[in-house]
C-alpha cells in the first residue's frame, strides 16, 4: 500500500504541474488502495480467506466507486461517497479482524498484542477515525476562521503520528510474529 500511495503522489504531482488538475489520480487511488486494503484483510483472515463474503466486498467496493463517480459527474471532484464507504470498510474489516483474532486465541495462551495483525488493524481504526474527527472539525468551523490553523496542524500530527505507527510496525513485525 506505501507503493501505490508513492506512486500515485509521484503521478498525482505530474498531472497537478501538467494538466493543472490531479484528482482523477486520487480518485484511481482510492479505488486501489482499498482493493490492496481487502486483500490484506483476506490474506489475514481464515474466515474471509475461506467464505465468499470478501469477493462479494470486491464487487461491492468496484459498484461503489464506479456509481460515486457517475455522482460527481467528473474526476475534478473529490469522491467523497467513496471515502466515506472506504473508512466504514475499512473500519468494518479491522474490528471484525481483531474479534477473529481474540476467538481464536481464547481457548490458548496468546498475547494479542504480539500480533502484527492486531496492530495493523488497530492503526487503520485509528487512523480513520482521526479522518472522521477532523471532517467533524472542519465542518464546524465558518471559513476563513483563524482557528483553521489548529486544524491543519491536527491533521498534520495525525498523519505524522499515524505514520510513526506504521514505521514502528514495519520495524518490530519480525519481532512480533517470532514470539
Amino acid at each position: 500500500m506505501a507503493i501505490t500511495s508513492f506512486l500515485s503522489e509521484v503521478i498525482a504531482l505530474f498531472f497537478a504541474i501538467t494538466f493543472k488538475n490531479n484528482l482523477l489520480i486520487y480518485n484511481l487511488e482510492m479505488l486501489i488502495n482499498s482493493i490492496v486494503i481487502l486483500l490484506y484483510f483476506k490474506s489475514c483472515n481464515s474466515i474471509l480467506y475461506k467464505g465468499k463474503a470478501i469477493h462479494l466486498l470486491f464487487i461491492s467496493t468496484i459498484i461503489i466507486w464506479v456509481m460515486s463517480v457517475i455522482s460527481i459527474k467528473s474526476f475534478s471532484a473529490i469522491n467523497t461517497g467513496f471515502i466515506i464507504y472506504e473508512g466504514i470498510l475499512v473500519i468494518g474489516l479491522s474490528l471484525f479482524s481483531l474479534d477473529n483474532l481474540s476467538t481464536k486465541r481464547r481457548n490458548k495462551f496468546f498475547k494479542i498484542t504480539t500480533s502484527s495483525n492486531f496492530w495493523v488493524s488497530t492503526i487503520f481504526i485509528f487512523y480513520w477515525f482521526l479522518t472522521f474527527v477532523q471532517w467533524a472539525l472542519y465542518e464546524s468551523y465558518p471559513d476563513g476562521m483563524k482557528e483553521f490553523e489548529y486544524l491543519e496542524l491536527f491533521l498534520t500530527i495525525s498523519i505524522i503520528l499515524v505514520n510513526v505507527c506504521y514505521a514502528l510496525l514495519f520495524y518490530k513485525t519480525p519481532k512480533l510474529d517470532n514470539q
